[in-house]
């Protein structure tokens, strides 16, 4: 099969997700292209609108907030959203698309791309298999509106609350969230350290600052490190954001034994199987990815919406923590490195509740479709 993958740059689960099952399907022998759905109008669009939506994230949570609520409010199976109508009017760009390379398949990772595509089939142009990714443990607005073949969502559990908002159940396949085959390579703690030159006689403390930065560490660093009989070593990436990097590179480059900062990082799965906690914003992927490496998790930073949602489908399962101060984040990660009950209690759960094949699920999938 050829394939076409379509995402969106607004935040970095989209393109995970994205990567993950071209990456599963390339290990079949199939053929894919990846494109940024928003860039099929220009780079300056694509920029700008992903531009937008992370200084929202960023610096006006609450907006976001309001925001994402109000789409719930108008999301509805009986009429089509404003938000549709936008995308409509990139159809002509998906057939410009389509008209310069023939596609057996089309995989989507983004809402807004998943509009368009069945605004196209709704005008019978568009005959081949369909199938989206929802990368939230919710079910996000909008999702009713879409003609696709399959929906793939994270849970069984989540199945009536699609259907509740007018998803049909015949589009949807539970299969769980796609990720990177890097996060099922099965190696120890102590080799995951020795790969990165971090210390092994100590417990690593990971702190995933998320594909937008949101929200600081150098709190939950102190924290960290001044909690009595506790001594871990706490490695730091910043993702993206040079700025946040630097910023902490001066603030303890007096302590090296103690922190190691990072930036923008391929190795995060290697990380999480290195780390004794690690803590993250509770993003779709990230979540998922965390699980799926089995690594001890604390949320933090949640962004009001569907990372609310994701953090209390995990605490609901005893898959996270989620205290609410630094210095409670601190004593988790203190009771998580110290205590063997507690530890393998949230790592049963994680091993119980996430998938981790739903990139070949997914491929699988397709292949069926295909074969129609």
């Amino acid at each position: 099969m050829n394939v076409l993958i379509l995402s969106c740059n607004t935040g970095g689960g989209h393109n995970a997700a994205a990567r993950a099952v071209m990456e599963a399907l390339r290990r079949r022998g199939h053929t894919c292209k990846m494109v940024d759905y928003l860039a099929l109008a220009s780079d300056f669009v694509s920029k700008e609108v992903c531009g937008a939506y992370v200084s929202i994230v960023n610096h006006a949570p609450s907006m976001f907030h309001l925001i994402y609520k109000a789409g719930a409010l108008v999301s509805s199976p009986h009429r089509r959203s404003p938000i549709y109508y936008i995308n409509r009017t990139y159809v002509r760009f998906l057939r410009r698309e389509f008209a310069a390379a023939h596609y057996d398949a089309v995989v989507v990772s983004h809402i807004f791309a998943a509009q368009a595509l069945t605004e196209l089939r709704r005008r019978g142009e568009l005959n081949i298999p369909f199938l989206c990714i929802a990368t939230d443990y919710t079910c996000s607005p909008f999702w009713e509106e879409v003609d696709c073949d399959r929906l793939t969502i994270p849970h069984p559990d989540l199945a009536q609350e699609f259907m509740d908002h007018g998803v049909e159940p015949r589009r949807l396949l539970p299969c769980g969230i796609p990720v990177s085959g890097a996060c099922n390579t099965l190696i120890s703690h102590t080799e995951a350290r020795q790969q990165l030159g971090l210390p092994a006689d100590r417990p690593l403390v990971l702190l995933l600052g998320g594909s937008m930065g949101h929200g600081s560490q150098k709190d939950l660093i102190d924290a960290l490190l001044a909690r009595k009989r506790f001594s871990p070593h706490i490695a730091v990436v910043c993702g993206s954001n040079e700025k946040a990097k630097a910023s902490l590179e001066k603030h303890y480059s007096k302590r090296p034994d103690d922190v190691t900062i990072l930036g923008f990082e391929k190795r995060v799965p290697l990380l999480m199987r290195a780390a004794s906690v690690t803590f993250t914003k509770p993003g779709g992927l990230s979540s998922t990815e965390a699980a799926v490496v089995n690594t001890p998790l604390i949320f933090t930073n949640a962004i009001p919406g569907c990372e609310t949602h994701n953090q209390e489908f995990f605490l609901a399962r005893g898959m996270a923590y989620a205290p609410d101060s630094v210095w409670a984040q601190s004593k988790a990660a203190r009771l998580l490195c110290t205590s063997a009950e507690n530890l393998e209690a949230m790592l049963t759960a994680q091993r119980a509740h996430v998938p981790q094949n739903a990139a070949d699920v997914i491929c699988d999938e397709l292949e069926a479709l295909r074969a129609r």
